[in-house]
């Protein structure tokens, strides 16, 4: 199974969908059960009766019986601790917000950045922030040590050790012994005290609690992060997700909320968008974890609706979890759908175009303070495109990375709505001058990826003896886009009528 699901990374992951609504992710399975009820999906035609997030829920919840979907907390807020005097932003003000890019602080030409900078002044201005936070536990579970992250990663894709992937070094040189180390014993972070299978490394990655390896597909390295990420949201915050496929993304972050410094942890507080379907993901699915077909078969190609499979999945560790069907747009993902949360982490791997990008979260606003985590960034050349040429210049600073690998965590800035006119003219600016763009863009690579393998302490040298490699690596593959051969998509980019979104 570790072999398949190896080639799998490098074979099927980019074979699935690129047109612009297209939303695809990670597909989970169950030995049939609560996912096997189907009247719970939403489509198109019933986003009119749908207005929030919480009506949402309330739909699925009166379509199943694994527990009550009503968010308990929402009429309570004034009574729930804050965690730590966490702040969140307002829904309806923003400094400065970006529109025709002539306002302060909107940079529509890339602008070389010290990702060291950018960091300390967010954390300075906002200490308390659910961001902040995430910040912190990255340090201490990720960079506490400088070979830390590197020998996890290492453990994730080399020798496909999952204890030190899923767990972290912290937690594995914490074992007393060899035998305290295997996946079935060995727990993840904020787990370290439950019973039982709850928590261990060998359930993260394992279908329910059974010995059955999830299908997944090269996500394994942010599973961590993503935990980590997940405790630090707020009792107003939410997690919206764009193409989980089966489900490992979800499963992780949802542990993490389950987590959460709330009281009682935070419900309610993770919808998951994807077409839940399609034959290219039938075929990933069932090659990457062929106990699938007999578990569930109704799951066929004529019939490749894997709902089913992600809620047994994710619902299992985080029962309020929201499987959202069909194309992520601003019809069906929205400020106004959100309501009153406020959008506190914001995955993103389905945009697989430099349209799906607009399509797909043109309805909301980047918050100030959201964690955003791009899935395909390395390897997905229009993504990077997008981020380096019109988004790092003042609006998102990076804090994690799979490097060598496409998982990109970062903090927003300053918020923004990627459909106003201001991203317009990034684009055609660029596209009038691409050759001093990609000149900056690649000096702003380097950069960031010196940062994050610095484990955010802007040591350049702790960053070439632990990941130098990998950089130089990265960085040839970056040249190689940034070179003119692929100006072409400056043009692409340029000639997309965001009004349209």
């Amino acid at each position: 199974e570790h072999k398949v699901l190896k080639d799998l990374h490098s074979d099927d992951r980019h074979h699935q969908h690129s047109q612009a609504a297209s939303v695809n992710g990670d597909a989970d399975t169950d030995d049939g059960g609560a996912g096997a009820d189907t009247d719970t999906v939403l489509t198109e035609d019933e986003n009119e009766s749908i207005s929030s997030i919480d009506d949402a829920a309330a739909l699925e919840s009166s379509g199943d019986d694994d527990g009550d979907y009503e968010d308990k907390d929402e009429d309570n807020n004034e009574s729930l601790p804050s965690p730590d005097d966490a702040t969140t932003n307002s829904k309806t003000k923003f400094a400065n917000p970006c529109i025709s890019g002539d306002e302060p602080d909107c940079n529509t030409f890339p602008q070389l950045r010290s990702p060291k900078e950018d960091l300390e002044e967010y954390l300075t201005a906002n200490p308390n922030s659910p961001a902040a936070h995430f910040v912190e536990l990255l340090k201490e579970y990720l960079y506490a040590e400088p070979s830390w992250e590197r020998e996890r990663q290492t453990g994730c894709y080399r020798f496909w050790n999952m204890t030190k992937c899923f767990a972290g070094m912290g937690n594995y040189n914490a074992a007393p012994t060899d035998a305290a180390r295997t996946a079935e014993e060995l727990k993840m972070p904020f787990y370290e005290d439950t019973d039982g299978s709850e928590g261990t490394v060998f359930r993260a990655f394992h279908f329910q609690n059974t010995n059955k390896t999830m299908p997944f597909l090269g996500t394994q390295a942010v599973c961590l992060p993503l935990l980590l990420a997940g405790t630090t949201v707020t009792e107003t915050g939410v997690v919206v997700e764009l193409g989980p496929f089966a489900g490992l993304t979800s499963k992780c972050v949802g542990m993490g909320l389950n987590k959460a410094r709330t009281n009682p942890p935070r419900t309610n507080a993770l919808i998951s968008y994807d077409t839940f379907a399609d034959i290219a993901n039938y075929n990933a699915i069932t090659r990457a974890s062929p106990w699938v077909k007999q578990s569930y078969p109704e799951y066929t190609p004529d019939n490749d609706d894997f709902l089913p499979i992600w809620k047994d999945i994710v619902q299992y560790e985080y029962p309020t979890a929201l499987g959202r069907k069909g194309f992520a747009s601003s019809k069906t993902l929205s400020d106004d759908i959100l309501g009153e949360k406020n959008l506190e982490i914001l995955m993103i791997d389905s945009a697989k175009s430099g349209p799906a990008l607009h399509e797909q979260t043109g309805g909301i606003t980047f918050r100030e303070g959201t964690i955003l985590f791009l899935m395909d960034i390395e390897k997905l050349r229009v993504q990077l495109f997008q981020v380096y040429g019109c988004l790092r210049s003042g609006f998102i600073t990076p804090i994690y990375a799979s490097l060598g690998q496409e998982h990109w965590g970062w903090i927003v800035l300053k918020s923004f709505h990627i459909n106003q006119p201001w991203m317009k003219k990034c684009y055609e600016n660029i596209n009038n001058n691409p050759t001093e763009a990609n000149a900056v863009i690649l000096e702003q690579a380097k950069a960031d990826m010196m940062f994050v393998t610095s484990g955010l302490t802007g040591d350049d040298e702790r960053a070439k003896e632990h990941f130098g490699d990998v950089i130089d690596k990265v960085l040839t593959s970056y040249k190689d886009a940034f070179s003119g051969q692929w100006d072409n998509t400056w043009t692409e980019l340029a000639q997309i009528n965001i009004d349209s979104y």
